[in-house]
């Protein structure tokens, strides 16, 4: 038990956002140019085809972001594909969607997550699907695992370039 707790709290740190003023994801910088992702990258990301930005498209009714570039990414144990979706209308960086290639049995990436920001401000769970939302001092962090068939993490900032709240 406590080696799948100290598994649990390395995965949360490495999911951790920076704790910058200007809250960002990893190399990345909210409100940056795809230029500029793929340049902080040194590499990782890469531009999405055009079939993979129809597949990754945010269906949200009214939605202004778009998916553009991806990157792998890896926390403890946990592979994922980074998604990285920029806003139509500013062209910066505002969404990162972390997407797991199989989901995972047991509660091991949602676990970590509990641990690092404690109870949801929003909880969803049945038999096939779990949904949590956290937020940190200037994040969102949702989790959704739709049973068997995909688990995702994604990232979005509470406030803008200009520290506004939404």
């Amino acid at each position: 038990m406590r080696s799948k707790i100290k598994i649990g709290v390395a995965i949360a740190v490495a999911l951790s956002v920076s704790s910058s003023a200007y809250a960002d994801w990893q190399y990345t910088k909210w409100g940056s140019s795809p230029a500029q992702v793929l340049a902080a990258s040194n590499g990782k990301a890469s531009e999405l085809t055009n079939e993979e930005k129809v597949e990754y498209a945010d269906s949200s009714k009214g939605s202004t972001l778009t998916p553009m570039l991806k990157a792998p990414y890896s926390a403890g144990r946990h592979e994922f594909t980074a998604y990285f979706y920029f806003d139509k209308r500013t062209k910066g960086l505002a969404y990162v969607n972390l997407r797991k290639p199989e989901p995972e049995p047991a509660a091991g990436l949602y676990g970590a997550l509990l641990q690092k920001y404690g109870k949801p401000v929003m909880e969803e769970e049945n038999r096939i699907r779990t949904y949590a939302v956290w937020h940190t001092k200037r994040d969102q962090i949702t989790y959704y695992l739709m049973e068997g068939v995909s688990e995702a993490v994604s990232y979005r900032p509470l406030q803008t370039k200009d520290n506004k709240g939404l």
